[in-house]
C-alpha cells in the first residue's frame, strides 16, 4: 500500500512538474526595438517614400525597424511608438500609435510585417518621418510566445 501512494505521489509531482513547464512556455514575452531617430527634413514633404531616392518626390526620413524572434514563435501583437503628436513634443516621450499604419503629425509607421524562416521569426516596419522641423523618435515593440 506504502509503494502505490509513493508511485501515486511521483506522478502527480512529475504531472505538476510538466504543468509548470507548459504554462511557462505559453507565457507571453514583449521585445522591442532599441530607439531610433528619423531626422527632420527641411522642407515641405507629403511623400512616404524614403530619400534619398530618384525622384523629385523622395523626401521622407526613414528607419527600419526589425526584431528577431526565436524559430516557431507566434506573434501576438504589434506596437508602434513614436514621439510625433501634439506640441508637447520631447524626445524619449513616446506613446503607442494603434494601428501602426495611422498617419500621425506628419509621420507614418508601415504595417510591420511578420516572417518565418528555418532559423527563426523577424518583424519589420519602417517609419518615415515627413516633417519639415521635427526629429522623431521611434520604436517597434512585439509580443510574443
Amino acid at each position: 500500500m506504502f509503494g502505490k501512494v509513493k508511485c501515486l505521489l511521483l506522478v502527480t509531482m512529475l504531472a505538476l512538474v510538466v504543468s509548470i513547464a507548459i504554462a511557462q512556455a505559453q507565457t507571453t514575452q514583449t521585445t522591442c526595438t532599441p530607439v531610433q531617430v528619423a531626422n527632420k527634413v527641411g522642407h515641405d514633404c507629403t511623400s512616404n517614400t524614403c530619400a534619398p531616392g530618384n525622384s523629385h518626390n523622395d523626401c521622407a526620413s526613414c528607419v527600419n525597424l526589425t526584431l528577431g524572434l526565436p524559430q516557431g514563435s507566434t506573434v501576438i501583437a504589434k506596437h508602434c511608438y513614436t514621439v510625433a503628436h501634439d506640441p508637447e513634443y520631447h524626445h524619449g516621450d513616446l506613446h503607442e500609435i494603434s494601428p501602426c499604419t495611422t498617419d500621425n503629425s506628419w509621420s507614418i509607421f508601415d504595417e510591420p510585417a511578420v516572417s518565418s524562416t528555418g532559423s527563426g521569426v523577424t518583424v519589420s516596419t519602417t517609419f518615415r518621418n515627413r516633417s519639415s522641423d521635427r526629429d522623431r523618435d521611434a520604436k517597434l515593440c512585439v509580443e510574443w510566445k
